[in-house]
């Protein structure tokens, strides 16, 4: 409605369900956001769209078929969401990528980097690390040579990670 025009707030109000004061607070907020600008013309205020701030936004919403809320997607009985402590782990080596992606997923050089016997059977990996956690892992997603997706999970409260608790 405010994208290249300027409207009352009274106005734009006027065309959704909500009350006035409702309405009113959006465009506070939206205002506050850069997202558009309000003048004052006597006693009423104007707003209008900052298409520089909303420019790629804009691009993405203009065709309303790209979107669809998330309860009319057919995979959604298919999803699970659970909440969990993690942690997460991110190494840089200096290797060449095919070097370290074999590290990761050939047991005999995982077993040499950790230094621990690991098992791989299939995308699941196993190793009982040196103070006696058990770890089993999985490997989530992999593009050769250059990504690793991996879940651990350990046996008890030892996260093997330097310097925390």
């Amino acid at each position: 409605m405010i994208w290249d025009r300027d409207l009352p707030a009274g106005e734009i109000a006027a065309t959704f369900p909500p009350t006035g004061a409702t309405i009113s607070e959006h465009l506070s907020v939206l205002r506050r956001a850069g997202l558009v600008e309000m003048t004052k013309v006597g006693t009423s205020r104007r707003y209008r769209a900052r298409p520089a701030a909303l420019a790629g936004l804009h691009g993405a919403l203009e065709d309303a078929g790209k979107w669809r809320p998330a309860d009319d997607l057919p995979e959604q009985a298919l999803t699970t969401t659970s909440t969990a402590t993690i942690v997460v782990a991110a190494v840089d080596l200096p290797t060449p990528p095919d070097t370290t992606f074999s590290a990761l997923t050939d047991a005999d050089l995982y077993s040499r980097w950790l230094q621990v016997p690991v098992t791989i059977d299939g995308d699941q990996f196993a190793a009982t690390l040196e103070w006696g956690t058990e770890v089993r892992g999985r490997y989530e997603f992999a593009i050769l040579p250059q990504l690793a997706v991996m879940s651990w999970d350990f046996d008890d409260d030892n996260v093997p990670c330097r310097g925390s608790r």
